[in-house]
């Protein structure tokens, strides 16, 4: 019975019951713990039962003990202990530490091709959304032969359009043994396929079929790929040629409107597109075309049916009169949004500033006002032009020891260590389960535990939206502030402008990493930093001492400065550039030029940029900008002024909307 204990650690208090009294004493010191801790994560997968018992008489009471008894059972031959696999995950299977052991054991399983050890353990809450996981489940329930509705949910597998994970071919050719993928469900699959415009999966699946009806497949498959004209002729249309036609054309229209609307206008008839079918593909060839600034976009929109229309498509309308300095177009296109839509700060915004430039400054005034209750870029320029102060309603974390407890009931305190031992996966988990039911005001506690351990991005991960925007000390963290004021200073940069930055670049995490290789706080590829370092006499060891702090920022402002003398002091402009390049931005003012009329506006500028990442970027680095000003000082200088790079001429207060003076 003991020796089962020791190599399962089935119950801790069972445990601790067979331990002696001393073995039951944790490490004095917080550090010598996480140290403890880390050796043992790093030893369990090797350790034999000895040498596993001795760790449990010495951490066996520690809150994160399961953690090391799930790192020894992945350690051993899973399918030889498939009894203490379930035991641990009885008692932990709905904590993430037993999600962790819960996945690797069944793709340990699935690799041995072990079904029955898999059916015993069995998927876990929220494993049926893993595609590899869900076909291994489906292969084990078929070596199983005794499940009456697996045929049903495989056919529901396969009936999809988009390619399924190599884990799923077993339980695939399990359903091509009994007979049940026959052509008609080939073929249905294809139509699925052709859909989601998936050529290759379109190929693969006809391969089988028959000569004649592969080459039609073949065709179409075709014109996804490459729209032409010839490639299907009238008389094959079919749903599935017509889906094929729909996904072609969408994907020519991001590459070349004009085309997709001269094929449309030929194959819509030969081939009796849909109305809907062609209502889309409408609203992709007006929408890219608003996107390129294409001159020929006004008209394409209008022929898009008003039912077609979709939040997306309106905003871009906006967009494209304003980019051809239309202003009465624009309005009209406002006029024409949803009421929610045209009811958001941003185009509250936008319309008070086409209304003023038409001379009709009272119907502004109002619009301004209405958009200045909003904490964001728009609502706080609006405050701002109608003289108002700027809108910001802070809120305090929770406080008190029934707040604590309830933070170290949910688990805080272990995702907090996970982090600390170097675990981020782990911690990760542990976090966000210990957040699911915890109300906005402990979680700004837990994020405020989280900032002193230099967990900074949990404050973007955790209060994003809703109410939890509302705590702005703890969603805008101070770290690394000696070396930000003195770099920022050296290079004549607002401060506040660079924290903001550095907010919206790595949420203050020196460890970040883009798809890009974009690294550290200002997210400096290694050739920016390698040059810049060059070029400010600053050593440079390679890619990896651009997670140093001090270096990044020293790095990353001299370059912002860069940005900034490129685009004649004006720092809108060389935000947009940090994000997208300069090449990027002088494209834009070259193909628009901020002159009068309307572009001369830079508010009306800035939302003609093309890239929504860059577009948004820009008015969220300028929103944090302000709040870093709050933060610092408890008021700010003119955001239009930080915009254009004018020296303010004074500073604004906050204040929450409705409260009393």
């Amino acid at each position: 019975m003991l020796k089962r204990l020791l190599i399962a650690l089935p119950c801790l208090l069972a445990l601790s019951a067979a331990l002696p009294a001393r073995a039951q004493t944790l490490p004095a010191s917080d550090a010598e713990r996480l140290s403890e801790l880390r050796r043992a994560l790093a030893d369990a997968p090797k350790t034999n039962d000895r040498e596993f018992l001795a760790l449990a008489r010495r951490l066996g009471g520690d809150p994160l003990w399961p953690w090391v008894e799930q790192q020894h059972l992945r350690g051993r031959d899973v399918h030889l202990h498939i009894p203490e696999a379930i035991d641990f995950l009885d008692r932990h299977g709905e904590a993430p530490v037993g999600a962790v052991l819960r996945r690797a054991v069944l793709l340990d399983l699935a690799k041995r091709r072990d079904w029955s050890g898999f059916q015993r353990i069995g998927l876990g809450p929220g494993d049926g959304d893993d595609p590899e996981l869900r076909c291994h489940a489906l292969t084990a329930r078929f070596a199983q032969g005794d499940d009456a509705t697996v045929v049903d949910d495989a056919l529901s597998l396969w009936d999809r359009g988009d390619s399924l994970p190599a884990a799923c071919d077993p339980a695939i050719e399990a359903l091509r043994r009994i007979g049940r993928l026959d052509a008609a469900r080939q073929l249905r699959r294809i139509e699925a396929a052709a859909t989601l415009g998936n050529a290759g999966l379109m190929r693969h699946l006809a391969a089988s079929l028959a000569p004649d009806l592969r080459g039609r497949i073949e065709a179409e498959a075709r014109f996804i790929e490459s729209p032409a004209a010839g490639l299907i002729p009238a008389a094959s249309s079919t749903p599935r040629t017509r889906a094929a036609v729909e996904a072609g054309l969408s994907a020519l229209a991001r590459r070349d409107p004009a085309a997709a609307e001269s094929l449309l206008d030929a194959l819509a008839a030969p081939l009796t597109l849909e109305g809907d079918r062609v209502a889309r593909l409408r609203h992709a060839i007006a929408l890219w075309s608003a996107a390129s600034y294409l001159p020929e976009a006004d008209n394409r929109f209008a022929r898009v049916p008003a039912e077609a229309f979709d939040d997306r498509l309106h905003e871009w309308r906006v967009r494209e009169a304003i980019a051809r300095r239309d202003g009465a177009a624009a309005l009209a296109a406002l006029a024409a949004m949803p009421a929610a839509l045209r009811e958001q700060a941003r185009w509250r915004l936008i319309e008070a500033r086409l209304l003023a430039a038409r001379g009709d400054n009272a119907a502004a005034q109002v619009r301004l006002s209405e958009a200045a209750t909003e904490a964001n870029f728009h609502g706080f320029l609006a405050a701002e032009l109608a003289g108002l102060d700027y809108p910001l309603c802070p809120l305090p974390a929770a406080s008190g020891r029934s707040a604590l407890r309830a933070l170290e009931r949910a688990g805080v305190r272990d995702a907090l260590d996970l982090h600390a031992l170097g675990r981020p996966g782990w911690a990760h988990r542990q976090w966000q389960h210990a957040m699911a039911d915890l109300p906005p005001d402990q979680q700004a506690l837990a994020v405020a535990a989280a900032l002193r351990h230099g967990w900074y991005d949990r404050a973007s991960q955790t209060l994003g939206s809703g109410e939890g925007m509302r705590y702005y000390r703890e969603r805008f963290p101070r770290p690394h502030a000696t070396t930000l004021r003195r770099e920022a200073r050296r290079h004549g940069l607002q401060v506040a402008w660079v924290a903001g930055l550095i907010r919206a670049e790595s949420s203050w995490m020196t460890a970040a990493r883009s798809a890009a290789d974009a690294r550290g706080l200002m997210q400096l590829l290694p050739a920016t930093g390698r040059d810049t370092a060059r070029r400010q006499g600053l050593g440079f060891s390679g890619p990896q001492s651009l997670h140093q702090a001090d270096l990044n920022i020293a790095l990353g402002t001299a370059y912002l400065r860069q940005m900034l003398d490129a685009h004649a002091g004006k720092p809108g402009l060389a935000t947009a550039a940090y994000n997208a390049g300069p090449a990027a931005v002088a494209r834009w003012l070259a193909a628009r030029p901020p002159v009068a009329p309307l572009l001369d506006d830079p508010l009306l500028w800035l939302e003609t940029i093309p890239f929504q990442e860059t577009r948004e970027y820009v008015a969220r680095v300028m929103a944090f900008s302000l709040i870093y000003d709050w933060r610092m000082e408890g008021r700010a200088p003119s955001l239009l002024g930080r915009l254009e790079g004018r020296a303010s001429r004074g500073w604004r207060d906050f204040r929450c909307p409705g409260a009393p003076p």
